[in-house]
């Protein structure tokens, strides 16, 4: 957005409520060997990690649903949708998912401790399509899609009883390993409120992009 669009709001009264970012790591290799220290401590003491299963794709958004219940509870303006309703929102996505890209992380007992949930970013291959649906459109598409080179972190997050453990840089390990072996060199840590502990966890290898303002308006009597 311009950024007189931000002094428009101010300027009739609005005040910002919170601030979150998104940062892009230009090469996730830098943050690997780091990364790995903890994902093999974690192992060492017995957690384990699976990827999503795409033959079970109903039961693994069930599965989502519940962590997501669990770990964002507490998160600012969290606020519950029926499972149904969570289901419905990633009803269309099974063709598009790759299952190498969204690990669960489970305790030595098999309880869920955490997860992490990324996909490829293709903005500049829906740019091509010019906002069109058409046959030419998506052919476009699909040309420009195998040139991602970066991924999106969308959402990872750890259980409340397990937090503190080295869960959430060690599913960032398996996340941007995997995702390099796909050969997407970089990514971008996507919608971080600015006091969450994941925005810190690009270990200074990010650089702001993206900025984000979500703005409330005090009424007065």
């Amino acid at each position: 957005n311009p950024e007189y669009y931000t002094r428009l709001w101010e300027d009739y009264g609005f005040t910002v409520l919170a601030r979150y970012v998104s940062k892009r790591v230009p090469d996730v290799r830098k943050m690997l060997p780091g990364l790995k220290k903890r994902f093999d401590f974690v192992r060492k003491i017995g957690f384990t990690f699976r990827p999503f299963q795409k033959a079970n794709f109903n039961s693994e958004l069930k599965l989502l649903y519940s962590l997501s219940c669990n770990i964002f509870r507490d998160n600012y303006f969290y606020s519950p949708i029926s499972e149904t309703q969570f289901i419905s929102l990633y009803a269309g996505s099974k063709a598009i998912i790759n299952p190498n890209l969204i690990w669960f992380c489970q305790d030595k007992h098999g309880n869920y401790a955490g997860f992490m949930f990324c996909f490829p970013d293709y903005a500049a291959a829906l740019a091509k399509m010019n906002g069109k649906t058409n046959l030419w459109a998506k052919i476009k598409f699909l040309i420009h899609k195998n040139k991602a080179d970066c991924l999106n972190a969308k959402t990872m997050g750890t259980t409340p009883q397990y937090r503190g453990e080295g869960i959430g840089p060690a599913l960032l390990y398996k996340c941007y390993s995997q995702g390099l072996n796909l050969g997407y060199s970089s990514v971008n840590m996507c919608l971080m409120h600015e006091e969450n502990a994941s925005e810190k966890m690009d270990k200074g290898q990010g650089s702001v992009f993206r900025n984000y303002y979500l703005y409330q308006y005090a009424i007065t009597r």
